[in-house]
């Protein structure tokens, strides 16, 4: 809210004069700014970066290339066919009917300090233009080969990514769970008549920098705003049906998330909230939102649960709790942190500035993430240190 941002901006002009030099730099400045992210998270970032793959479709972002084919070069009397091959901003084949690379990365990504799992775990969600096929979710691998690419490691780590997937195929899978209770208005095969298909997912886009019409409305009375969107497109026995997502993040529930368990574990992840409802393209969008949907809800014959259209209060209260955090930490940076700063600031050697400077760094971490320089303290007192080790943690205390 605007408040929480004039908090901010006014501290981090304050904080500037305790940055040091780049390659032992401190940003306090950008973690007061996110106040808006979920940074006591359990696995200590924010699940806003959950879907790295999903592309969004923006014409200069994708490069066609045509190519001329004939089964006999020499047979001039056969005529070319012209193959399209298309590609995202990466240079990468994408299959233009699911919007997703042709080709799977499970290299080991430039910088990447240790191995992760190249397995890939089958959804239970069909796929579009198949029989029997389910999609198949990234492996950490790919998953933290998209977030390197796309820049978007800042917060992140390697260790986390086995968490991170669990997390991101179970919220998929909830969100295909909500889909089909919309489809059950229509789709009579999923209430027992074999004679018609199974609605199946066909394609999705991401649009995280774009507020739906009903994410717009829900801010202006005070609901905060989703921290990804995305529209799937559903093949519902021939028939295209958008359905747009919106996903929003439960402050206060943060603590009591944990790993899901199973893929469609709905107990584990209580800080996600997934709004999913069919895209107004036409009438039909229309009459089963206003009409169809709010008849099964009253007459209990659906599990369809969206988060509520007005913030909880205590919604409220956590944002204005994040302020008043925000305020009495660079109060307690300003007041422990002071006599570290005045021997920074006089070092001579480069010895001197090296301790300075770490010694600065202890001393905020000490306010604004404990456990990380406990990790760290820790792994100074070992008799054996593994250097490796030892770099991961001063990186994480950095970040911190």
């Amino acid at each position: 809210n605007s408040n929480s941002n004039t908090v901010i901006e006014n501290n981090s002009k304050e904080l500037n004069n305790i940055t040091i030099n780049q390659s032992n730099s401190i940003d306090i400045d950008n973690k007061l700014k996110e106040n808006k992210k979920p940074t006591n998270h359990p696995i200590g970032f924010s699940l806003s970066s959950l879907c790295p793959y999903i592309e969004k479709p923006v014409e200069n972002k994708q490069i066609v290339v045509e190519s001329i084919e004939s089964n006999n070069k020499n047979d001039s009397s056969k005529c070319p066919v012209k193959k399209r091959d298309v590609y995202n901003v990466y240079g990468q084949k994408i299959d233009p009917t699911n919007n997703m690379p042709s080709v799977a990365n499970q290299l080991k990504a430039p910088g990447q300090k240790i191995p992760l799992s190249t397995e890939r775990v089958p959804s239970q969600i069909p796929k579009g233009g198949t029989d029997n096929d389910t999609w198949v979710y990234p492996s950490p691998q790919m998953f933290w080969n998209a977030l390197v690419r796309k820049n978007k490691v800042e917060g992140a780590a390697e260790e986390y990514m086995d968490t991170v997937v669990a997390i991101h195929n179970n919220m998929n899978e909830n969100t295909w769970k909500q889909i089909l209770e919309w489809e059950n208005i229509y789709s009579v095969k999923i209430r027992g008549d074999t004679s018609s298909d199974l609605p199946k997912l066909l394609k999705f886009t991401g649009r995280p920098d774009e507020l739906s019409p009903k994410a717009k409305i829900k801010m202006l009375f005070g609901h905060s705003p989703p921290f990804d969107r995305h529209d799937w497109i559903v093949d519902r026995n021939g028939k295209q049906i958008r359905y747009v997502i919106d996903y929003y993040h439960d402050e206060d529930a943060v603590t009591s998330d944990q790993k899901p368990k199973t893929l469609t574990d709905t107990n584990s992840i209580k800080s996600i909230k997934v709004d999913v409802r069919p895209a107004l393209d036409g009438l039909e969008g229309l009459i089963s939102r206003l009409v169809f949907m709010p008849i099964r809800q009253l007459t209990s014959s659906t599990s369809y649960n969206p988060p509520p259209f007005f913030p909880k209060k205590r919604h409220v209260l956590t944002n204005d709790q994040i302020v008043l955090d925000i305020n009495q930490k660079f109060q307690l940076i300003q007041t422990n942190c002071q006599e570290t700063k005045l021997k920074l600031s006089h070092c001579k050697s480069d010895s001197e500035c090296s301790a300075a400077s770490v010694a600065l760094q202890r001393c905020v971490g000490n306010v604004v993430c404990p456990n990380i320089v406990k990790d760290f303290d820790n792994i100074l007192k070992q008799d054996d240190i593994n250097n490796d080790v030892l770099d991961n943690a001063y990186s994480k205390l950095q970040s911190c």
